[in-house]
């Protein structure tokens, strides 16, 4: 979910924002977030699961949030949820994946995407 959403927001952050700060973040989160989402679908395709096809409806109603608005109101929203509050919880939950992981393959993709993800928070 985190990964599409990030995707996603951070095209929409791309024709959005004037900010090249933003744009530069922006352009992170696409190219981060879509190398991981390839290594999450190669994993669980070799696992026989099925991975959800678009973001759910937090993210769905943040991404509606932010393309009604413009400018430096955009660019705060943008970065204050995308940015700041979804890596935050992004973070946090694979922290705790970590811990319970016994797959290594699993485990070993959650511990990379979790130092991309601090990261990610650390610029935001």
């Amino acid at each position: 979910m985190a990964d599409m959403a990030e995707v996603e927001g951070g095209k929409m952050a791309q024709s959005k924002s004037q900010n090249g700060d933003v744009k530069s973040f922006a352009q992170q989160m696409i190219d981060d977030h879509t190398s991981n989402l390839n290594d999450v679908k190669a994993l669980a395709q070799a696992r026989g699961v099925t991975l959800p096809t678009e973001p759910d409806a937090k993210h769905k109603a943040m991404a509606a949030k932010l393309e009604k608005m413009s400018g430096d109101a955009f660019d705060k929203a943008y970065m204050k949820g995308a940015g700041v509050q979804d890596h935050k919880t992004v973070h946090a939950k694979l922290v705790a994946a970590s811990k319970k992981a016994k797959d290594p393959e699993l485990k070993a993709l959650v511990d990379k995407t979790e130092a991309v993800v601090a990261q990610h928070l650390k610029s935001a």
